[in-house]
């Protein structure tokens, strides 16, 4: 149990020394800012996605029928603070926020890349399809549609979306509350948490390096599907599943097993609670 528990030790430690030295850059040497505020009236929207190249998004609701971005973009100088601009652009009922970077017009070498960070308001009727951000954090709470949140090194947090949450991220932690559904969580390096009302349809678990905390109903019509390569398995206080605990591979069939969960971690534990 010691090698494993030291071999899980050094991962996690890779995971976090990945994010704090990312954080560390996106806070130093950036004394150049500027704000930036759009509006768009969604009169004619059903949806919208966001991408930008670095920086974190935060999505909220907004009663008001427009969509609303604060942003706040950083850099070292002011000729790389106008290397990188939102674009705001509709495809077919679909508003796109992109941020763009013009990586020609700027030296970075050893100095921090410019940042953008984004705030959106989205009236609380419009689907919200999907936050990319390739370095940055992103954070998702009480919108409507099927979600699909994608970060190269930085964490992802969902909650009260009502759709389907897919996530991925390839350094960071991935927190989910109470989603509609999910169809596939996935990280290199980072714990999984996840709250959910129900199961309702296939979905996939994935880890490699972190622990999976999953939350489930007492009531549940699934096949709970659980392997760990090195790491703990533990299923307690959900009504409808045994107590159950080991060390690689758990499987359980409740009601009709009508929709399969499958958790995979190589070098990380693996636990199952109630909600409460």
């Amino acid at each position: 149990m010691t090698p494993t528990a030291s071999r899980r030790s050094i991962l996690a430690g890779i995971a976090v020394g990945t994010v704090a030295g990312v954080a560390g850059c996106l806070a130093d040497g950036r004394e150049v800012e500027e704000s930036v505020t759009e509006r768009r009236s969604a009169a004619d929207l059903s949806a919208m996605a966001v991408s930008t190249a670095i920086g974190d998004v935060t999505v909220r609701p907004t009663p008001r029928d427009e969509v609303v971005v604060d942003g706040r973009k950083a850099a070292v100088s002011p000729d790389d603070l106008e290397t990188i601009e939102l674009e705001i652009s509709a495809d077919g009922d679909c508003l796109e926020l992109t941020v763009e970077r013009d990586e020609s017009r700027t030296l970075f070498g050893l100095r921090p890349v410019p940042v953008f960070d984004l705030s959106v308001a989205v009236p609380e009727r419009l689907a919200v399809q999907s936050v990319d951000t390739r370095t940055g954090e992103i954070d998702v709470s009480d919108v409507r549609g099927d979600l699909t949140a994608v970060t190269e090194t930085g964490a992802v947090r969902a909650e009260a979306v009502d759709g389907t949450v897919s996530a991925t991220t390839e350094a960071g932690a991935i927190d989910l509350v109470d989603p509609a559904s999910i169809e596939r969580l996935e990280t290199d390096a980072g714990d999984v948490t996840a709250t959910l009302p129900d199961i309702e349809r296939d979905a996939t678990i994935e880890t490699s390096s972190g622990d999976v905390e999953l939350r489930l109903p007492d009531e549940l019509d699934l096949t709970l599907d659980i392997t760990t390569d090195s790491g703990e398995i533990t299923v307690s206080d959900v009504a409808a599943l045994p107590e159950m605990a080991g060390d690689s591979l758990i499987e359980a069939v409740v009601g009709q097993g009508t929709h399969r969960l499958e958790v995979r971690t190589e070098t990380g534990d693996v636990t199952v609670t109630g909600r409460e």
